[in-house]
C-alpha cells in the first residue's frame, strides 16, 4: 500500500498530454527500432566532407612551406626536424614550432575528416 506521502505526490502530478507529433514518432520508433527513419543528409555531408578536405590540401600546403624552410635552415638543430619526431615535439620549446604546428593542426583535421568519412561509408550499406 502507497503512503499518504507518495498517494499526495502522484496527485498532485499533472497527467500528461497524448503524445502527438514528434513525440508520439520517438514513442513508436522507440518501440519498433527497425521502424526507426532518418534523413541521411547526402548533400550536406557531402559538401563537409569537401570542404574539409579543401582544409587539410590549404594545410598540407603549409606544411610542406614549413618542413622546406626547416631543411634549408642554417641552424642544424632546425634541420634535424625534418627526419626526428623526437627533435620536432621539442622545436616549440627552442623557438621553431612552424612545423609542429602545422603538423598538429593537420593531425586535429585529419582525425575529423576520416570520422565523418567512416560514417558516410556506414550509413551508405
Amino acid at each position: 500500500m502507497a503512503s499518504p506521502n507518495t498517494q499526495a505526490t502522484t496527485q498532485n502530478m499533472p497527467t500528461a498530454p497524448k503524445a502527438q507529433g514528434y513525440n508520439k514518432l520517438a514513442k513508436l520508433m522507440g518501440k519498433h527500432t527497425e521502424m526507426a527513419i532518418f534523413r541521411r543528409f547526402g548533400s550536406l555531408n557531402m559538401i563537409n566532407l569537401l570542404y574539409l578536405q579543401a582544409e587539410l590540401m590549404d594545410l598540407e600546403r603549409k606544411y610542406e612551406v614549413a618542413y622546406c624552410e626547416d631543411a634549408k635552415s642554417s641552424v642544424e638543430s632546425v634541420r634535424s626536424f625534418c627526419n626526428d619526431f623526437a627533435k620536432l615535439r621539442s622545436s616549440k620549446s627552442i623557438g621553431y614550432p612552424d612545423q609542429l604546428n602545422q603538423l598538429l593542426n593537420i593531425s586535429d583535421k585529419l582525425e575529423k575528416y576520416s570520422m565523418v568519412k567512416k560514417v558516410l561509408n556506414r550509413v551508405r550499406l
